[in-house]
């Protein structure tokens, strides 16, 4: 999928209303100054372009009025946050398999940002970069997000702090800096030449302590497909639903309450707008289910029992049975009549 320099996924704004705990009604303190309206806030998977999403970022500030809110924001930016993009890089097979993953889908997610990526003998080295120079308070903050967002992903893949590195500044060091220390385990250095993460280069080879090869292939093999399924225009309660459903990272399933303060309404409102609509919550996630199910089934090698605990069963009878019941034949019958044959190309 590519997407216009120029726009940024509203899911990242959207975070931040609910970080900050913004009602419904509350939503447009975040837009004063934008031409985004609640309704299209709220109702819309539009991007925002980067002019609208500076002023969100400003009145961000306005509203917490903390010049630290940056490193806050980062600790809740973490690989699930981002989207497919981010699934992909937290079960990919090495720390710089991930860091690659993360570079080249963080433009379909973002336009404000860009990652750079580069090694030698000695280091690999991320270079971070953000168009909001002229401001600093909001460039500060999107460096710090930035940054604590690679470092949790780094420490994910890693399975333990991450000591051994830097992270570079080009800012000078701010009032509260030694709140740095509470997000990093490693070395931070400001007022330096360029904003970037030093890694050791013994790091790059380092196994995923989370991978799972055919999980990565799954989410190799359909990221276009999701983040394109994330973007589409439709905004009807269910759609918002069936969107929300998608961004649960495997084997952490949403349940009402979480979707319904996801899109900033309360559990009964959201009830009564999918009774309008003719469904219900537990259809709509039945149905996404059910769809990744058959994605499993069909397109990987994953036994039936992982992909059971992906979709959040207790056991894998369980999920036998809620297949069976939505489909009339069982996963391994679905897997043998719909399997793809594996072939090099599936891989890439």
């Amino acid at each position: 999928m590519n997407c216009k320099a120029s726009f940024t996924s509203i899911s990242y704004s959207r975070a931040i209303a609910r970080h900050l705990g913004l009602q419904e009604k509350d939503i447009w303190q975040l837009l004063v100054g934008t031409k985004i309206s609640a309704d299209r806030f709220i109702y819309d998977d539009t991007p925002i372009d980067s002019d609208d999403q500076k002023v969100i970022f400003q009145n961000t500030l306005n509203i917490c009025d903390n010049l630290n809110y940056g490193l806050t924001l980062g600790e809740t930016l973490a690989p699930p946050a981002h989207g497919t993009m981010g699934f992909l890089a937290n079960c990919s097979p090495t720390l710089y398999t991930a860091l690659e993953d993360f570079s080249k889908f963080l433009p379909t997610r973002v336009s404000f940002g860009h990652l750079g990526l580069s090694y030698d003998d000695e280091k690999i080295t991320c270079l971070l970069h953000t168009i909001y120079n002229d401001d600093r308070h909001i460039n500060r903050m999107v460096l710090e997000a930035f940054s604590i967002s690679l470092n949790i992903l780094i420490e994910n893949v890693i399975g333990k702090p991450f000591t051994d590195g830097e992270v570079h500044f080009t800012y000078e060091k701010p009032k509260y800096w030694h709140e740095y220390q509470q997000h990093f385990r490693c070395k931070v250095l400001f007022s330096q030449p360029v904003n970037k993460i030093i890694i050791p280069i013994n790091l790059k080879e380092y196994p995923n302590v989370s991978s799972d090869f055919s999980t990565y292939q799954v989410y190799k093999n359909l990221c276009q497909k999701q983040l394109g399924e994330l973007n589409t225009d439709k905004y009807s309660t269910s759609d918002r639903v069936r969107k929300q459903l998608l961004l649960a990272p495997p084997g952490k399933s949403m349940n009402e309450d979480n979707v319904a303060s996801a899109m900033f309404i309360s559990k009964r409102t959201l009830s009564r707008r999918l009774k309008k609509e003719g469904t219900s919550f537990r259809r709509i996630s039945s149905d996404v289910m059910n769809s990744i199910a058959k994605s499993y089934l069909r397109e990987t090698d994953i036994p039936i029992e992982n992909i059971a605990n992906l979709l959040s069963y207790h056991d894998s009878s369980s999920f036998r049975r809620a297949f069976k019941r939505e489909n009339t034949i069982s996963p391994q019958a679905y897997r043998n009549q719909h399997r793809k044959p594996f072939t090099p190309e599936n891989t890439m």
